[in-house]
Parts: C-alpha cells; structure tokens; sequence
C-alpha cells in the first residue's frame, strides 16, 4: 500500500480535478464547477483505502478542493448510512 504522503497527493489531485475544468492550451486558466462526481468516483474504486487521508482536507487551503472533499464525504455517509 503507498504510504500516507502519496495518497493523500493523489487524494488532492483528484479532489483539485473534480472542481476545475482544464483543457489542452489553457495554461493557468483555470475555470471552477461544482464538484464532477464522475471525478470524484475515483476515489471509491481505488484499490487503497482513503479514509484516513478525508480528514487532512477539511481544511485545505483551497476552497474548492475542501468542497470536492465534502461532497465525496457526503456521498460516502449516504451510501454507508444503510449498511
């Protein structure tokens, strides 16, 4: 399993991507959205847990990627709450 420091990296890189829009050509243009659950389904099917790396991004400098985390968050109790 990685270790901590490199899920949570790609714990944020997936989190950044699911809240902005980057296309080819657009260096440092960078449009917001409302979190891409497509994006954030990554999470799930990771083959690593990535519970215990959530709660380093409640408080994420960015806004936006603290948003994409509460809404994966979210998503998780909804799903969980049945079982």
């Amino acid at each position: 399993m990685p270790s901590y420091e490199e899920r949570s990296t790609q714990m944020e890189t997936v989190l950044k991507n699911s809240v902005s829009t980057n296309y080819y050509g657009e260096a440092g243009q960078s449009n917001s959205r409302t979190p891409s659950a497509e994006i954030l389904k990554e999470l799930s099917d990771s083959r690593y847990t990535v519970f215990d790396v959530l709660p380093s991004f409640f408080s994420h400098s960015d806004p936006l990627v603290s948003l994409g985390e509460l809404v994966y968050f979210s998503v998780l109790l909804c799903i969980l709450k049945p079982f």
